[in-house]
């Protein structure tokens, strides 16, 4: 393969690890009200997740002196089982005794390191291609509802957005059998994330319900990427990359569980889970006098 090929070759890596990066599902808590009527709440809460996410975008390339007569081209990336976690605190009101509204602010990092990673332009080019991203801002608003109960069961659903848009990345990438080629740029990274739940949440004890069900998650996200190849010191081509990213499955199910540790204090902790994703959530909720 050409030298000329290289560069895009690597960015395929790159941009396919990179539009995973910022993607870390939020926590989803019990799938019913739980503020209380006219009354506030605060929620700490914090998630862990490996999730296997699509991008599909265009590529140009140009290289010198042909630098006005760059080839475009488009891909489609699969990345598998990138780790990521999330920090978040939430304020809640209890719109009714049967319905929450919060917001929540936050932060969510990621790191992997891929390998290999095939392209058909080059099915001989496996290397290993790290990324580590540092946390950036996160935030989001929800709605949880009781639809009905009855004795110790209720049935209830839950809606929740989040937004995430990190500071930009760098981007390095050296040739391990070529000193002398790199990659260096930039990577900017947003994304929203949709998701829905629905199921029981049964009152086992006075200080202990378990509760669980079926939910659906949305992402959407775009990333631009900005780089140069450069050979031996000097600037021989220029990559930029706008890519949209979506999730691969959009099904899963959680189970959880909250314990009453106070009489107005309580945790919980719940493990989520689909074909292409999996995750643990905790978090500690205080609802105000």
């Amino acid at each position: 393969m050409g030298r000329k090929m290289l560069p895009l070759a690597v960015l395929s890596a790159v941009v396919g690890i990179c539009s995973t990066a910022a993607l870390a599902g939020s926590p989803l808590g019990p799938p019913r009200a739980i503020a209380g009527h006219h009354r506030w709440i605060v929620d700490f809460e914090y998630a862990h997740q490996r999730i296997d996410l699509t991008t599909c975008g265009k590529c140009s390339e140009a290289y010198d002196p042909l630098w006005d007569s760059p080839i475009t081209s488009w891909r489609r990336f699969k990345v598998k089982d990138l780790k990521s976690d999330m920090f978040f605190g939430s304020l809640g009101y209890g719109i009714h005794e049967n319905l929450d509204v919060f917001v929540r602010f936050g932060a969510a990092d990621a790191e992997d390191e891929i390998s290999p990673v095939e392209f058909t332009t080059c099915p001989d080019c496996a290397h290993d291609f790290a990324f580590d991203g540092s946390y950036g801002f996160a935030w989001g608003v929800g709605t949880r509802a009781t639809f009905c109960q009855s004795g110790n069961l209720a049935w209830g659903g839950l809606l929740q957005v989040t937004w995430v848009d990190p500071d930009e990345s760098e981007l390095s990438w050296q040739n391990p059998d070529d000193p002398g080629e790199r990659l260096s740029g930039e990577m900017d990274l947003d994304w929203r994330e949709i998701q829905i739940a629905t199921g029981p949440t049964w009152q086992v004890t006075d200080g202990l319900c378990v509760y669980g069900g079926p939910f659906w998650q949305f992402v959407r996200g775009d990333l631009d990427v900005t780089s140069s190849w450069i050979l031996d010191e000097a600037e021989a081509g220029r990559l930029v990359c706008s890519h949209d990213v979506k999730e691969e499955s959009e099904f899963g199910g959680y189970v959880g569980a909250l314990w009453d540790l106070l009489e107005n204090a309580s945790l919980y902790a719940e493990y989520k889970f689909s074909d292409d994703f999996w995750g643990i959530g905790v978090g500690w909720v205080w609802k105000l006098e």
